[in-house]
């Protein structure tokens, strides 16, 4: 039986990283699934494939912050954290483009 008393004791941020790499694996998943068989080719497919990565995404930067003594974040702006995290993390073995970014077509700077 799989319960989360695996949960108890561990740490917020390898919390945070063991459920990056888990919705991560879930997106790789729905990936292979998508090329390995032409009816799971679909739109709905896809965005779950996006939201799974955009979450793990997510996850990896709140467990980073964490590391850093960044408690208790709230919200699920990855703009906001992305920029958090190359403010704590500038060293360039650490710098890396975000994958999702929020654009405004005619209003962002990028």
């Amino acid at each position: 039986m799989i319960t989360n008393w695996e949960n108890f004791g561990v740490e917020e941020t390898e919390r945070y990283f063991d459920f990056a790499v888990a919705y991560l694996k879930a997106s790789e998943d729905v990936c292979c699934r998508m090329l390995s068989q032409e009816q799971e080719m679909s739109w709905a497919n896809a965005s779950v494939d996006l939201m799974l990565s955009v979450h793990s995404l997510e996850l990896f930067l709140k467990g980073a912050l964490s590391s850093k003594g960044v408690q208790n974040y709230r919200g699920h702006n990855i703009d906001d954290l992305h920029s958090k995290y190359r403010k704590l993390f500038p060293s360039e073995q650490f710098l890396f483009d975000c994958p999702f970014v929020t654009e405004y077509i005619g209003f962002s700077d990028r």
